[in-house]
């Protein structure tokens, strides 16, 4: 049989077992809840700035979509004739750059395929213009690494070398 005194254990134990729960209660909707309700406010205002710059660049920039499928669906990369082309358009003479085209490098469910542009002599800005255009008429063509020496005897001449790497879909 149970005794009085142990009912009143039984009751404290019952009593201190709900007391820590009403306080685990009030801890979660006093502090966590109002944390999480701001983590998901700022991930939506995060969201929304997102998607606003998404849309301004699709609005400054829509050639440049138009430009990623067309490249998709239309003639296919290389190096020699995507660089030739456009030094021509830049009026960069042949026997003033140089390509070195790597093997393509299969990874998971991508290939890649790296070369380096080496430019003897050029100007700043049709430098610029060569690497800006190449860029845009080949979405999946990414500069890794630039590098720039300027040739001393003349002015805004420049050694120009360029690592390109093309990702193949």
């Amino acid at each position: 049989m149970i005794s009085g005194y142990e009912i009143k254990k039984i009751n404290y134990w019952f009593a201190g077992i709900l007391l820590l729960s009403l306080i685990a209660a009030l801890i979660v909707n006093l502090l966590m809840v109002p944390s999480v309700a701001r983590d998901a406010q700022k991930q939506a205002s995060t969201y929304t700035q997102l998607n606003e710059k998404c849309a301004k660049i699709y609005e400054l920039d829509p050639a440049r979509i138009a430009n990623a499928a067309k490249a998709a669906a239309g003639k296919e990369f290389h190096y020699s004739n995507s660089v030739s082309e456009v030094a021509a358009r830049w009026k960069i003479p042949t026997d003033q750059y140089n390509i070195n085209v790597r093997s393509i490098r299969q990874s998971k469910d991508t290939r890649t395929q790296n070369a380096r542009v080496a430019i003897d002599e050029v100007s700043v800005s049709t430098f610029a213009k060569f690497l800006s255009q190449i860029l845009y008429e080949w979405p999946n063509l990414e500069c890794q690494t630039i590098k720039l020496i300027s040739e001393r005897e003349q002015k805004d001449t420049w050694k120009a070398t360029i690592d390109f790497i093309y990702t193949l879909n």
